[in-house]
């Protein structure tokens, strides 16, 4: 049986989803599995689409050992993040989906060169290399300035007083942080969503639910497959 892999790297919010989509409509054989490595966009994409395409997270499809012809491994860059530290299983079900394949294609819009000089080794998995570069690591919108402050103080003062209309968007390094910013600007009278690892779920009904919304604040759990609405100014702490 010929396997062959076909790499797709676009840039964030570029319709990658949207693709899926429309590759499994056109496709004739529409035996089509989705591996999502998080739990919250599996769930969108199912409330989205029922069970046609199948959507399943890694350790969902080691529960039910599903075998289609086709995979699509969505946020295919979290797999070197995530899958060689505290998700192992990530790298597990690739390999065993990756040996009775027919084709595979891989999303992402972030691909290193670390990260493409191991993907070498999957010569040995695949009879056919595809790689399509529509973008790889370019943001659809560059900054339009850049800001560097030494203290919280005068990060706290510049985040209150930015003038600007819409969501304004505060990745933080800790969960401490997202915790400390929340109740910082809901003391202010501001309407505060956040977001940490393990919570994206229920971030999304929140995010949902919050009528004129004003902050964001969240870990880089963010910036691996959560959509968004439209955010006006981002600051990275």
């Amino acid at each position: 049986m010929k396997k062959d892999l076909l790499i797709l790297t676009s840039p964030p919010a570029s319709g990658k989803t949207y693709w899926i989509n429309e590759f499994h409509r056109e496709l004739a054989e529409p035996d089509l599995l989705i591996l999502s490595p998080l739990r919250a966009l599996a769930d969108e994409c199912r409330e989205k689409w029922g069970d046609s395409p199948r959507v399943m997270t890694p350790e969902e499809w080691m529960k039910k050992k599903y075998f289609p012809k086709t995979i699509i491994v969505d946020e295919f860059h979290l797999n070197f993040y995530w899958g060689d530290t505290f998700r192992p299983l990530m790298w597990e079900v690739f390999f065993e989906l990756a040996s009775c394949c027919e084709l595979m294609v891989l999303l992402t819009a972030t691909l290193n060169s670390e990260m493409q000089e191991e993907m070498k080794t999957f010569r040995s998995e695949f009879d056919e290399i595809q790689w399509c570069d529509l973008g790889n690591q370019i943001l659809r919108n560059r900054p339009e300035r850049y800001f560097r402050l030494p203290h919280r103080e005068m990060m706290e003062s510049a985040i209150l007083h930015v003038r600007c209309t819409g969501v304004k968007l505060i990745f933080c390094e800790f969960r401490e942080d997202v915790f400390h910013w929340e109740k910082f600007l809901k003391e202010r009278g501001h309407k505060v969503v956040s977001c940490v690892g393990g919570e994206a779920a229920g971030f999304a009904k929140k995010l949902a639910e919050e009528k004129g919304l004003e902050y964001i604040v969240a870990t880089t759990v963010l910036s691996h497959g959560v959509n968004l609405p439209s955010i006006s100014k981002i600051f990275f702490l």
